[in-house]
């Protein structure tokens, strides 16, 4: 008995079709998952407790997401499935501009000058870096304002600086120490308060700026948005602060666990009539650097303008990247 040669060439036209319809299947599933959380997530609310946490891990990974479904759209059109593959590029991309309006949308004002620097930075609790790298990063600093999250190991750094920030709020002693501030500038009315994620996780404090007057600032350490209950909560307490702020003017710093494209977010800027600066920085996890999630924000409301943006501290152990926030509280932003 001899082979037939055309006998395995039509055995492997056979087999063909059915690989190429498996890999499309495959496509199909991984271009819908993520093209469908990349254009929806951040309208589901937490009423489907399943669905509702799978929306709240995907929403702050939207232009990721809106990225990823573009070269699954053209592998799709290479397998085959052009006119799908094709209409799920033009989606990503539909998805993409429509996020960047939607930021460009509640862009703060861009300051002309610099005349209160602000610094944030989640240190991170058990970070086992020494005491004199913080304070040395800090004097080399130049902000007017220091505020750091999960701030036990920041402590004796902090406490030793207090002959150039002489104001500020610590945690007299607490092992599981929240949000610590010290400041150059003399700071009134300050209120701190426990969240369920934490003591001493959100401070409300006003500085006496020289030229500008009252500034007033929240600091706040929010917990991750897919706890529903314990977010639910944390949420309605810095709305209600804000709320209750007698002053149109505010800035608004701190880790929100949260992207600015995120339900959280935009929910929070809308509500609190809020703005963002021009770019987001991508803080979190601090070895990816610029690619990273920007999950720490600095927010202004009023006539306070943001004049630059820089991340901070990327050398002092933490995997957090800090903020160092330069605002325009005199009103002179365009």
């Amino acid at each position: 008995m001899t082979d037939n040669p055309l006998g395995q060439v039509t055995r492997r036209a056979a087999w063909l079709p059915v690989w190429r319809e498996r890999l499309v299947g495959v496509l199909l599933v991984l271009t819908a998952v993520a093209l469908g959380f990349g254009l929806f997530s951040h309208l589901v609310d937490g009423s489907h407790q399943a669905f509702g946490t799978l929306a709240r891990l995907a929403d702050g990974l939207r232009p990721w997401l809106l990225l990823l479904s573009i070269p699954l759209g053209l592998s799709l059109a290479l397998a085959g499935a052009r006119w799908i593959g094709g209409l799920c590029v033009v989606l990503a991309l539909a998805g993409l501009v429509s996020l960047a309006i939607d930021y460009r949308s509640r862009v703060a004002p861009v300051g002309s000058e610099a005349d209160l620097t602000v610094i944030w930075f989640n240190i991170f609790g058990e970070n086992g870096i020494a005491p004199e790298r913080i304070e040395e990063a800090i004097r080399a600093s130049g902000a007017d304002i220091i505020a750091f999250a999960e701030s036990a190991p920041a402590t004796e750094a902090l406490q030793a600086l207090s002959d150039i920030y002489p104001y500020g709020h610590s945690c007299d002693g607490v092992v599981n120490c929240g949000i610590q501030v010290i400041s150059r500038l003399p700071i009134t009315d300050l209120r701190s308060s426990d969240l369920p994620s934490g003591l001493n996780r959100m401070l409300r404090f006003t500085v006496e700026h020289p030229d500008a007057g009252p500034v007033p600032i929240h600091a706040v350490h929010l917990t991750k948005p897919w706890y529903e209950s314990v977010r639910n909560f944390e949420d309605l307490r810095l709305h209600n602060s804000l709320r209750a702020a007698t002053s149109d003017r505010q800035v608004l710093i701190g880790d929100f666990n949260a992207a600015p494209w995120s339900r959280r977010i935009r929910k929070l800027e809308i509500a609190r009539n809020l703005s963002h600066p021009r770019l987001p920085t991508a803080t979190w996890p601090a070895r990816l650097g610029a690619l990273g999630v920007p999950i720490d924000h600095v927010f202004t409301r009023g006539d306070i303008a943001v004049t630059r943006v820089d991340p901070w501290g990327e050398e002092l152990g933490s995997n957090h990247r800090g903020l160092r926030v330069e605002l325009d509280v005199t009103g002179a932003g365009d």
